[in-house]
């Protein structure tokens, strides 16, 4: 912060006069926050937040730095819609710097919360956060998937009862697809499948599946640059899941001119999306 402890001091005694209530209770060994100190919190964080992007803004303007806009999307998000808007954004702001999280839900609720990123593609995140935009356009299917040598790959259509004793690999059951997971197991009377190894990397899963050991249940568009010599999808009916995804901002702050121009660019590209399957339609 390039000031003395004396300096902090000064700085917080006059904010605690201010508000006349103490902020810190001081102890020998360091200073804990009180209550109010703690209501205070996100405030000064997203003042902070909306300076520094104030700074970049400006910086940009003037041509010091370029702008830059932080996303975070699930897997299917980031390995689909999320290149092309950058592709377009780039196109019309070169100079723009992008930075992108591929996580899952809970880590991009936290990573919003604590303003590493300005938006979030996602399906649905804490009652904390606000869905900012509904697109028709974003939306996935997630599907069961092994290695083509795999002996489930040969058998055709399966029920959940074939698959349910198979070698899994799989995400954490905390995130929001495999509660959805779970649940479609136990409506059809059947116990949940344990991982037999439990990771939150996409490229592990891919991996493990390759090997011929292991079948998954991720996004079938996570699948399509792999080779089907590799990984196929396997017919299981039960296990199909379609599912929407939201585009979330923080509740409270100024949106950074960068990432409304990434929010402009996913409007117009889901647009066409939809325009383009009703003509399939039609």
């Amino acid at each position: 912060m390039d000031l003395t402890q004396p300096a902090v001091t000064r700085a917080l005694k006059r904010l605690e006069h201010r508000l006349g209530t103490v902020l810190f209770e001081r102890h020998p060994s360091g200073v804990i926050p009180t209550p109010a100190a703690d209501s205070l919190l996100p405030y000064a964080e997203e003042i902070v937040s909306n300076a520094k992007a104030a700074l970049e803004q400006v910086a940009s303007l003037r041509g010091h730095s370029s702008s830059i806009v932080r996303i975070g999307a699930v897997a299917s998000m980031s390995n689909s819609i999320v290149p092309e808007v950058i592709n377009r954004l780039l196109v019309k702001w070169p100079s723009l710097r992008v930075q992108l999280l591929d996580a899952v839900e809970d880590q991009l609720s936290e990573a919003l919360a604590r303003r590493e990123i300005d938006v979030a593609i996602a399906g649905f995140l804490q009652e904390s956060e606000v869905p900012f935009l509904r697109r028709d356009g974003l939306t996935d299917s997630l599907v069961a998937f092994a290695h083509p040598e795999h002996a489930l790959a040969k058998k055709g259509r399966l029920t959940l009862h074939d698959i349910a004793t198979a070698r899994w690999v799989l995400p954490p059951r905390s995130i929001l697809p495999m509660q959805e997971f779970v649940r479609r197991f136990r409506d059809a009377g059947l116990v949940p499948p344990e991982a037999t190894v439990e990771t939150r990397s996409n490229g592990a899963i891919r991996a493990l599946v390759g090997t011929g050991q292991f079948i998954s249940w991720q996004p079938r568009v996570t699948l399509q640059a792999e080779s089907r010599s590799r990984i196929v999808e396997l017919d299981v009916p039960d296990l199909l899941w379609h599912r929407e995804f939201y585009v979330y901002r923080r509740k409270r702050g100024i949106l950074a001119p960068a990432a409304v121009r990434f929010l402009h660019e996913l409007q117009e590209l889901c647009r066409g999306s939809v325009s383009k399957k009703r003509r399939g339609q039609a």
